[in-house]
């Protein structure tokens, strides 16, 4: 008999009232007590039951007949140990049915031995696997590439496996309690540990095909979708004492770590396998874990454990020659010094880790590095250097592209743009790295750039554009939980509000306040800047005690808080964004601004021209004595402003507008 449907984990009680398999476990548990009802207080429990049982049909008969005995939450508690639970008593039916292990004990009698060898084999798998997998780890000289797709097929008839259809390719998974019962046959046979390992090596060979440093957004998906086989990889790992082929699992699952918010569980991982690390040949690998241990510390608010950890770090691989390592470890060692205020060493850091990368001919570190400082330049209020270094970086894209770096940078050159005055190409970069972001699956990326389009659109006086660009950081944070971004889009929120609603302004100022006092997080000048021109005009409109008090009342709500435990602030913040979002006006700036046609600068039309008379950058940027970077930036503004994708397409665009006559 299939499977019946059984609750999701956040079903309201209306839907596990409704689910076939509750209406099951209810009837049965019923008819041996008729006193029981599901009840607002019960229904978790009975949920949580049917979930774990699969929704199988014989497994919660069996379950419900011991509600005279046990509640739902004992009978909950006690299915650790299943088999010995879920009997018949003195119900009379068949014999394979008096219990659960009996049921399976049945059809597991009727099985071929390859039928048998493969279902214990698949026990290995903590959730599911693909034909790539299972050809990989259960396949052998008794089990051969061919023959095992039919055993498979045969076992999916005989409903043992589940079959179903994701991405286009069939996933199969077993049953929990058809695993659990596979699993002690696995261990009868004396194959579990060598089954472990080729599941562990398997999980190796998926974290190794791409670099880590790339944080390919593709190799992610392919990792969060394979999650617990690869926590259970790095479990066995650990229980086995393979400590090498643990610590390059661990990091090659730091791109998804970071890239999807879980930075507790990725730093606990990393340390657990660094701190069996013991002997000299693995030296690199450990000095490499505590390096991504401390940049995941940092991404959580821990900047004392993230600087301990990436200190331990660098000194392992100085001291084992890794400069790669070396490289890691100064680049993120430099964002934490650099938001305790110390400039120099920040700095110092930064130039080592440029020309480590350099000298090891890294491109992905190199781009990596590149970005940093352009950011950092920025929020130091440098303009021209952050220019300089965000071409350099594009300079290489153009080598070999990365679309998320790409799209990051695209968003830092239109903050860059807005400075200068060029609102129409930081308006047309924000929107087009958002974008690309958001179809690259990027988050914490998409975070980044809707704070920096959020500070554009309120420097040009857009409070609509600014709104929703806030809102848009600090729902992302849902997902990152990274404070430094909570932070941001808060004081974003007081800069929005100061005018408006100085008192909820003045409290998010005090909330932004404890959530950086908590991470030792120092703002940047040029973030500093803003946030006090902000607080002067709450200020004048509150009054200073009024303010202050205010403040105090955020700070201490936030002080010492964890990013859940702040969950309401920051939703209520997200609501106020889209209040305004919904009630502001188009602000004249913009509307004037698609009025205005191409809208490019005189220095773009004249780059427009000469890329329609097929100059590369380079001959471009001798023919108007500029940057060869700089050219770069003035083409992708150029792109950015008229929506298109290719310099060929720009020198179509050229002609039609008669851009080319007029020049000549």
């Amino acid at each position: 008999m299939p499977s019946l449907a059984y609750p999701a984990e956040e079903a309201s009680h209306e839907a596990v009232a409704q689910s076939p398999a509750v209406r099951l476990f209810i009837e049965r548990a019923t008819e041996v007590l008729p006193s029981f009802e599901l009840t607002a207080r019960n229904a978790p429990a009975v949920a949580d039951v049917c979930r774990r049982l699969d929704g199988v049909p014989l497994a919660l008969e069996l379950a419900a007949a011991r509600v005279p005995v046990l509640s739902p939450r004992q009978i909950a508690a006690h299915l650790g140990n299943r088999f010995e639970l879920l009997k018949a008593g003195r119900r009379v039916v068949p014999s394979r049915q008096q219990t659960l292990r009996a049921a399976i004990d049945w059809s597991h009698d009727l099985l071929s031995e390859p039928e048998r060898r493969l279902l214990r084999r698949l026990a290995v798998f903590a959730d599911g696997w693909d034909l790539e997998a299972v050809e990989a780890v259960c396949g052998a000289p008794d089990l051969e590439a061919g023959a095992l797709v039919d055993v498979l097929g045969q076992l999916v008839e005989k409903s043992l496996v589940v079959a179903g259809p994701r991405d286009d390719e069939m996933r199969y998974r077993l049953l929990e309690t058809v695993r659990e019962y596979a699993w002690e046959r696995l261990t009868q046979a004396g194959e579990a540990d060598a089954l472990r390992d080729r599941h562990r090596d398997w999980c190796l060979g998926l974290v190794e095909r791409v670099p880590p440093e790339w944080l390919d957004p593709a190799q992610v998906d392919l990792l969060d979708a394979v999650q617990d086989e690869l926590r259970a990889a790095l479990r066995w790992s650990i229980e086995r004492g393979t400590v090498e082929v643990g610590l390059g699992l661990a990091i090659g699952c730091w791109p998804m770590w970071y890239l999807r918010g879980r930075f507790a569980e990725g730093r606990t991982w990393l340390l657990a396998l660094a701190h069996l690390a013991t002997t000299t040949d693995v030296e690199v690998l450990r000095g490499r874990a505590l390096a991504f241990a401390g940049h995941l510390a940092f991404c959580e608010g821990d900047t004392a454990g993230a600087e301990t950890l990436l200190r331990d770090g660098l000194a392992l691989a100085e001291r084992s020659g890794d400069r790669v390592g070396s490289c890691v470890c100064s680049l993120y060692l430099g964002h934490v010094v650099g938001l305790r205020s110390t400039r120099a060493e920040s700095e110092k850091l930064y130039d080592r880790a440029l020309a480590l990368a350099r000298g090891e001919g890294s491109w992905a570190w190199q781009t990596r590095v590149l970005m940093v400082l352009a950011r950092v330049n920025y929020e130091q209020g440098n303009t021209p250097r952050a220019t300089t270094f965000a071409a350099e970086a594009l300079e290489l894209f153009a080598v070999r592209d990365h679309p998320t770096s790409r799209a990051r940078v695209m968003a830092l050159n239109g903050r860059l743009a807005a400075s200068t005055g060029d609102h129409t190409a930081a308006r047309a970069l924000a929107e087009q790295s958002v974008a690309l972001l958001d179809r690259l699956g990027d988050k914490q990326g998409q975070a980044y750039a809707h704070g920096l389009a959020a500070q554009s659109a309120l420097d040009r006086g857009d409070r609509r554009d600014a709104a929703r660009h806030l809102e848009a950081v600090l729902v992302l944070t849902r997902e990152t939980r990274e404070r430094m971004a909570v932070a941001r889009g808060l004081e974003g929120m007081v800069e929005l509000l100061a005018g408006t609603d100085p008192a909820r302004a003045a409290r998010l100022a005090g909330v932004a306040a404890g959530v950086r006092e908590t991470a030792r997080l120092a703002a940047a000048p040029v973030e500093h800047e803003r946030l006090e021109r902000a607080l002067v005009r709450l200020r004048s409109a509150l009054g200073r005690a009024a303010a202050a008090a205010l403040q105090a009342d955020g700070r201490a709500r936030a002080t010492g808080a964890s990013i859940a435990d702040l969950a309401e602030e920051v939703a209520t913040a997200a609501a106020a964004a889209r209040l305004v979002a919904a009630s502001e006006p188009l602000a004249p700036a913009a509307v004037a601004d698609a009025r205005a046609g191409h809208g490019l600068t005189r220095r773009e039309q004249e780059v427009a021209v000469l890329v329609a008379r097929g100059l590369d950058s380079r001959h471009i940027a001798t023919e108007l004595v500029i940057a060869e970077g700089t050219v770069r930036i003035h083409v992708e503004h150029i792109l950015a402003k008229l929506e298109l994708h290719s310099r060929s397409q720009l020198a179509v665009w050229v002609l039609e507008h008669g851009l080319l006559r007029s020049s000549s």
